[in-house]
């Protein structure tokens, strides 16, 4: 009982322990993203409020959004500040009559509530009505998101640039953010009155494209094409992420599916620190823990723990631990542990590991580990692949497999004979320190004719211009005296090979081998085989089952590397 109760309390200060380390992981990423938190140097000597505002804004490279009514914008300041947050400076110059909302690079000033003034406490409904059109043309603008800042509400325009978008709201001003892809994001804040806002959005300037050397397409549209995201998230959600090009932070949520939950519409503008997704979820990001019963969609960054029951689906980077039932969908880097139990998929690098019930993908390089129940593929390794079938361009380690196809790899086919007469054909496949061996072996002139399959794997110790030493351990399954005998024999053979070169491509080979082999006692006329030794046989030892035999040998032949 004792020893029981010990166990909860350590599993309660782990559980303690978990929640502060994934606390101080989304506290630095929400410091590094949040304009409030970006320290500035900065001097004002007797200069109106809105001028100080213009040159804080400058320093800080964020933009404020606020109602003129309720700033008096001529009022005269004067400080000075060395690396302080820029919530600091604003709380010093408006002492502390305000609070701050933030969108994206966007600090939006509000006044405080008197506490003693009761009026407004309850939530109002009201509608706004307006038109989104272009600055200069007056074009009107298709499919622009109109959402409130202070909740979760939100409209596409239509055809003819038209919204209407209908707020609880408990304040006195309502501040409306508008966002378009390839237009300039615009925030206005408004006193709460239903009425007709023209809002005018002015094009982004974008200079001439300089030729890029690779594609530079948004991570979250390669996402958002995936026939399985398009499939479960709606429309309106995709074009609210690809018009809002900043995300807020928010401290959790919860979704059925991907349109049904906390977030509402716009869930892929939204990093997450943590996301409980029942059946499926879509959002922007998480910075923390995720967890999905069946299937989590990210647009961007994942920062911490994901666990899919079924599959994970990430548009950037990946940063921890992604553990899926079935698969990982990866359109960035990882860097950390991915775990499958059908397959990962990795558009870009893996630092860490990867492993899989069936196969991992990387098209870039993996720096660390693959371990597949059969397939691994990289372009290039720096470390260690462990599959049936082991893939890549290049590698700096080892492939442990039975095919391991390395294209600037060890490529070798080997024919030669030994001290018993045998003809063996080889391939050997991997690297020069440690490749795969797969061939054919037969006895066309014994008086028990016989054939084998040959397993194993060697490495190449010595190299040098005109010659070179291997090592080798192959395992030969022998059919001897039938076409197939359910009891095979076995021939394991531990072998040097001094190849010497004779032209860019063959060598020629001698070397010593030490053998073993194993055959069932029941086979009486294998009593006297093999029929040649060019030495002595050293040792036999009877077993219940088999018999062992033990000899020296050498073998005699030709290589083609390629």
């Amino acid at each position: 009982m004792a020893q029981n109760i010990f166990l909860i309390k350590m599993n309660n200060k782990c559980f303690i322990v978990f929640l502060f380390v994934l606390l101080a992981i989304y506290q630095i990423g929400w410091s590094q993203n949040n304009p409030l938190s970006k320290k500035i140097s900065i001097t004002i000597t007797n200069q109106p409020v809105e001028k100080a505002l213009q040159i804080i804004s400058k320093a800080g490279n964020i933009n404020f959004s606020y109602n003129s009514d309720i700033i008096p914008l001529d009022s005269i300041v004067s400080f000075s500040f060395n690396q302080k947050e820029t919530l600091e400076i604003l709380n010093y110059m408006f002492h502390n009559k305000y609070f701050y909302e933030t969108t994206g690079q966007h600090i939006i000033i509000q006044k405080k509530k008197n506490i003693n003034n009761k009026a407004g406490t309850e939530k109002t409904k009201i509608i706004i009505i307006g038109k989104v059109v272009e600055f200069d043309s007056g074009k009107k603008i298709y499919n622009a998101s109109v959402y409130n800042i202070n909740g979760n509400e939100s409209v596409l325009s239509d055809t003819n640039g038209n919204f209407s978008i209908t707020i609880l709201q408990k304040e006195e001003y309502v501040s409306l953010a508008i966002n378009k892809q390839f237009y300039e994001d615009t925030i206005i804040i408004k006193p709460v009155k239903t009425e007709l806002t023209t809002i005018a959005l002015r094009p982004k300037f974008i200079l001439e494209p300089i030729a890029p050397k690779e594609s530079t397409v948004s991570f979250g549209y390669v996402v958002d094409q995936s026939d399985l995201v398009q499939m479960l998230v709606k429309s309106n959600m995709m074009i609210h992420a690809n018009n809002i090009s900043y995300n807020k932070q928010r401290p959790a949520q919860i979704s059925l599916f991907p349109f049904i939950g906390s977030n509402y519409k716009l869930s892929g503008t939204i990093v997450n620190k943590v996301s409980l997704n029942v059946v499926s979820g879509y959002s922007y990001g998480v910075a923390g823990v995720e967890i999905g019963g069946v299937l989590n969609i990210n647009r961007k960054n994942i920062t911490g723990v994901q666990v899919g029951g079924f599959g994970n689906i990430t548009g950037n980077a990946t940063k921890g631990l992604q553990v899926a039932g079935f698969f990982n969908h990866n359109f960035g880097k990882v860097a950390g542990v991915q775990i499958a139990g059908f397959y990962n998929n990795v558009c870009d690098t893996v630092e860490g590991a990867q492993m899989a019930g069936f196969a991992n993908i990387t098209t870039k390089s993996v720096h660390g580990i693959q371990v597949a129940g059969f397939f691994n593929y990289a372009k290039k390794v720096n470390g260690v692949q462990i599959g049936v079938v082991n893939i890549a361009d290049t590698i700096s380690g080892i492939s442990i497999g039975v095919f391991n196809i390395i294209k600037k790899g060890f490529h070798q086919l080997t024919l030669y004979t030994d001290e018993m007469g045998s003809i063996n054909y080889n391939i050997s496949l991997g690297t020069n320190k440690l490749y795969t061996t797969i061939g054919l072996t037969s006895q066309p002139f014994s008086d028990l004719k016989s054939w084998g399959i040959l397993y194993g794997f060697g490495s190449q110790l010595l190299t040098l211009k005109t010659f070179n030493i291997n090592i080798n351990l192959t395992e030969n399954y022998l059919n001897i005296g039938k076409i197939w005998d359910k009891d095979q024999s076995q021939l394991y053979k531990l072998s040097a090979d001094f190849n010497f070169k004779i032209s860019k491509h063959f060598l020629l080979f001698t070397g010593p081998s030490f053998n073993i082999f194993r055959y069932s006692k029941e086979r009486t006329d294998l009593t006297d085989y093999p029929e040649n030794y060019l030495f002595a046989q050293l040792n036999s030892t009877i077993e219940k089952k088999s018999i062992y035999k033990e000899w020296f040998g050498v073998s005699l032949g030709s290589k083609y590397r390629f």
